[in-house]
Order: C-alpha cells, then sequence, then structure tokens
C-alpha cells in the first residue's frame, strides 16, 4: 500500500472569497444545528411512538381481561336469572300450599269453635238436666 501524502498548496485568496468561506461554514454549521435538532425531535418521537405501542399493548392486555371478566359476569348474570326463575316458580307454589293450608286452617278453627260452641251447649244442657235430677 502506498502511503497517504497530504499535499497542502497554498492558494492566494482575497478578502471576499474568505467572507464567503466562512460565510458557508457558518450556514453549513448552522445547517447541521438544525440537523441536530431535527435528529434529537425524531429520536424522542420514536421513543413516544414505542412508548405508546407499549402502552397500547398493555390495554390491549387489560381490554382483553376485562372482556373475559365480563363474558363471565354474563355467563354468572345468566345462571343466576335462570336460578331466580326458579326461586320464583317454587314461592308461588308454597305460596298457593300456603294459602291452601291457611284455607284448611281457618276451616278447622271455624269447626274447633262449631265444636267447642257445641260441646259448651252440650256441657250447659247436661248441667241444666243434672240440676234437675238432683234432689
Amino acid at each position: 500500500m502506498e502511503g497517504r501524502h497530504d499535499v497542502v498548496t497554498e492558494i492566494p485568496v482575497g478578502h471576499d472569497a474568505i467572507s464567503g468561506l466562512s460565510a458557508i461554514v457558518d450556514a453549513v454549521r448552522k445547517a447541521a444545528g438544525e440537523l441536530e435538532i431535527y435528529a434529537g425531535a425524531a429520536e424522542g418521537m420514536i421513543r413516544e411512538r414505542d412508548q405508546l405501542r407499549a402502552r397500547c399493548a398493555g390495554l390491549e392486555r387489560e381490554h382483553e381481561q376485562l372482556r373475559e371478566s365480563h363474558e363471565a359476569l354474563l355467563r354468572e348474570h345468566q345462571a343466576a336469572q335462570v336460578g331466580l326463575g326458579q326461586l320464583q316458580a317454587e314461592q308461588a307454589t308454597l305460596r298457593q300450599e300456603h294459602e291452601g293450608a291457611s284455607r284448611a286452617f281457618r276451616e278447622l278453627r271455624d269447626q274447633y269453635q262449631a265444636l267447642t260452641q257445641e260441646r259448651q251447649k252440650t256441657a250447659d244442657e247436661l248441667e241444666a238436666i243434672f240440676r234437675r235430677l238432683r234432689p
């Protein structure tokens, strides 16, 4: 390999050329600074996008969990409704039985009162007979 040799050649340059060159260098520096700002902003936006993607993925997982919980609660609600319907049917049957038993009880009570009155009447009559038969 050949060694590289830098050759610096001095070229006489006027003041206008140096000013122009200096302005170009300043413009290049300014452009580089602006590019650096844009690159920093782009990096920030990339980080923000990645954070938003991660947050979105987390929200999707949470949504899936909530959906599964909702479906489970819906199944439980439907089962509870079926159970409630059965309980209401049983309650209606028990109410009818209770009403029948209450009617039968009232009838028996009425019969008992009638029998008690009849017994008292009979006892009173027997006592009157007994008094008449007694000397």
